[in-house]
């Protein structure tokens, strides 16, 4: 079972912070076009479900080309700035660090678009965790939580099995699609009841409790010479 199952982490919300990055990308071409801009957290509670829904959410009013070009837009300031005020969530890199020591497949899977994901992990260093990095890029990998795309980072993984790790209902709804084990993380501002509706295996406000979960469900204790300090 350990062999075969690798760990698919979430990116936004779950490994980094990067909502000041994201709602930076949205307002300006709004104000650009005299609108008013949305706030660092009304945006959270927009992302999630890809860059083309986020914009239908922050512009309901836009349309046809009008809503190509803002999407354009968007696309190309956060193409821009992708990290400025990005950050990794506290005890992420100690987490990753001791599931690397266990020798779990590792991969990133997350709905924003595939270059940005990319770019976000590695400038964040966050990179050398990874097996494997991927971010929405249809039609091979759609956006969660259309089990496809997940699959197709598991063959390349060479797993069978998956442990989700995320903090939003696409995650769970992924996880529940694939048959896997899905844990939700709450450091975010994520629900606890919203994430409980995905019947979760651990429900984990800290890094730590994630890890520990983890290894409870693949049978894995920790080598005591393994064991570091969570930062």
């Amino acid at each position: 079972m350990r062999e075969k199952t690798a760990i698919l982490f979430d990116l936004d919300g779950t490994l980094v912070d990067a909502f000041e990055d994201i709602a930076a990308a949205v307002n300006a071409p709004l104000v650009a076009r005299g609108r008013a801009p949305h706030s660092v957290s009304v945006v959270r509670g927009m992302v999630g479900s890809g860059i083309v829904e986020l914009c239908r959410r922050a512009a309901p009013d836009l349309a046809g080309e009008e809503f190509d070009r803002y999407l354009a837009d968007v696309r190309e300031e956060y193409r821009r700035a992708p990290v400025s005020r990005a950050y990794v969530y506290e005890g992420v890199a100690d987490l990753l660090a001791r599931l690397c020591k266990l020798d779990l497949p590792l991969g990133v899977l997350s709905n924003k678009p595939h270059a940005a994901t990319v770019d976000v992990v590695a400038e964040l260093g966050l990179a050398k965790f990874f097996d494997i990095v991927q971010g929405e890029d249809p039609p091979r990998i759609p956006r969660k939580p259309d089990p496809s795309g997940a699959l197709n980072v598991l063959a390349e993984l060479r797993a069978t099995h998956a442990i989700v790790v995320g903090d939003m209902v696409q995650d769970g709804a992924l996880a529940t699609a694939l048959g896997a084990p899905f844990i939700g993380v709450l450091w975010s501002g994520a629900q606890r009841q919203e994430l409980s509706m995905s019947h979760p295996i651990a429900l984990c406000a800290t890094a730590g409790e994630v890890y520990d979960s983890i290894t409870r469900e693949l049978g894995l204790p920790e080598p005591i010479n393994n064991r570091t300090q969570s930062t």
